[in-house]
């Protein structure tokens, strides 16, 4: 089993990778971040609005 949850782990290590690189590029080529602007209202579509606002600690 150790050899299966291994081989999950790295699969999807190269997943989250592969993610990560597609956002950094599609983020370069539309001109960036996004805006606080844009963040409210995605957070607002999503139903997050007040989530961001919260404190960590």
């Amino acid at each position: 089993m150790s050899g299966f949850v291994q081989h999950a782990v790295a699969v999807a290590l190269d997943d989250v990778a592969g993610w990560g690189a597609m956002l950094a590029s599609a983020l370069k080529e539309t001109g960036g971040e996004l805006s606080k602007k844009e963040m409210d209202w995605a957070d607002e579509i999503l139903g997050l609005k007040n989530r961001r606002k919260r404190s960590v600690a």
